[in-house]
């Protein structure tokens, strides 16, 4: 009888702790998710109140858009250079990436990766929280120090880098970055879409000697 009753209060003891312990992981949770919380009042000047009803994509949606694509940065359709000027970025599957920047005699190799970042929005009254990923990149030919902002959060899937022009997508390594040293030639710096970039790239890849492939 003694036993059963001792097994009893033991069961007893395991469930209060149980108890105890998941109500501290949950403090502890909420605790971090608080102190990790940004705080964004929407309505002060030069805030985007539109922020307040979207949906912001998901780690899932990133990393499925940046799988083996090649994406093509331009200027806008007046001719006025993007934030950047012209960029061509292949990402591949494995969260690596080569980047092509106009006026640049070379290519930029890199890594890339998304954590995610908790936000508490409040508009007109209303608040909700959010969490939205911040997209990171590190080139292996940049001095580390000079990447330190390399992040930028991802509002849209087109925010990988900031421009006032286009955006086009094109699967595949289509531009051939990862078999060159180096570019075959400078892009210009008006608007550019895929179909011009190749057909400017294959009198160059129709030419042995015009491409340094790795060996």
């Amino acid at each position: 009888m003694s036993d059963r009753n001792s097994n009893a209060k033991r069961g007893c003891h395991v469930r209060v702790i149980s108890g105890v312990v998941v109500l501290a992981l949950l403090a502890t949770g909420y605790v971090y998710v608080f102190d990790h919380t940004r705080i964004i009042h929407l309505d002060e000047p030069h805030k985007k109140e539109r922020l307040f009803f979207e949906s912001f994509p998901t780690a899932e949606d990133i990393n499925s858009k940046l799988s083996n694509v090649t994406i093509v940065f331009s200027a806008s359709d007046d001719g006025v250079h993007s934030t950047l000027g012209n960029e061509v970025v292949y990402f591949d599957n494995k969260h690596a990436l080569v980047q092509w920047f106009d006026g640049d005699k070379k290519l930029y190799h890199g890594r890339w990766a998304i954590r995610p970042e908790y936000l508490l929005l409040t508009y007109k009254g209303k608040w909700r929280f959010a969490t939205i990923q911040v997209y990171c990149f590190l080139l292996a030919e940049v001095d580390p120090i000079a990447q330190q902002e390399n992040c930028r959060e991802m509002e849209s899937i087109d925010d990988v880098i900031p421009t006032s022009g286009t955006t086009e997508y094109a699967p595949g390594d289509v531009f051939h970055l990862l078999e060159m040293k180096r570019p075959p030639f400078d892009l210009p710096r008006t608007k550019l879409t895929v179909a011009e970039l190749q057909a400017m790239m294959a009198p160059s890849q129709n030419n042995a000697g015009a491409r340094d492939v790795k060996q």
